[in-house]
């Protein structure tokens, strides 16, 4: 008489099931890491801006801050911006060299940058303007606007501040 043998369904081992769970717990472990490397990275950047503020604010008398923003340009900056009912004042906080010097611009409106994006829309009115930042170049204020052409190509074009004239512009073609 033979015997046959029989297991439960509880012990045999499903392997397709195995694998699709180790899976499965692979990329929620995944998932769960970059959302903690992101506010890592965020929070450290935050804390950059609060070093930034701390110097202007012991340097300067300033009053509320707007915003604080970064320029990525020959040096690498962050522009906190303040206002008032006349001006709008920028502090450029050189993150390369943290002994260096403030650099401050005033300009004599409540709204520099508007006369600047009305030039730029009259010259490329088919652009659409994705970002816009206030910078320094070679201790010139500058305006850096960031736009898409209708082929997808983005384009970046820098006025001066102080004046609007035109200083450059360069456009990276879309290539597939």
């Amino acid at each position: 008489m033979t015997m046959k043998q029989q297991s439960s369904q509880f012990i045999e081992l499903n392997y397709p099931k195995i694998i699709v769970g180790i899976l499965l717990l692979i990329g929620i472990v995944g998932a769960g890491y970059s959302v903690h490397l992101y506010s890592v990275i965020r929070e450290a950047e935050d804390d950059d801006f609060d070093s930034s503020i701390a110097r202007v604010k012991a340097a300067y008398d300033i009053g509320e801050i707007d915003e604080v923003t970064r320029f990525h340009g020959d040096v690498f900056y962050h522009v906190i911006h303040t206002s008032d009912e006349d001006s709008v004042t920028y502090y450029y906080v050189d993150q390369s060299d943290q002994s260096a010097d403030i650099t401050v611009y005033t300009a004599q409106s409540s709204d520099p940058i508007q006369p600047i994006l009305a030039t730029f829309l009259s010259e490329r009115p088919n652009n659409d303007i994705s970002r816009v930042n206030v910078g320094l170049r070679q201790q010139v204020p500058i305006v850096e606007i960031i736009s898409t052409t209708t082929t997808e190509s983005v384009r970046y074009d820098y006025y001066r501040l102080t004046d609007g004239t035109y200083e450059s512009g360069i456009t990276l073609n879309n290539v597939n």
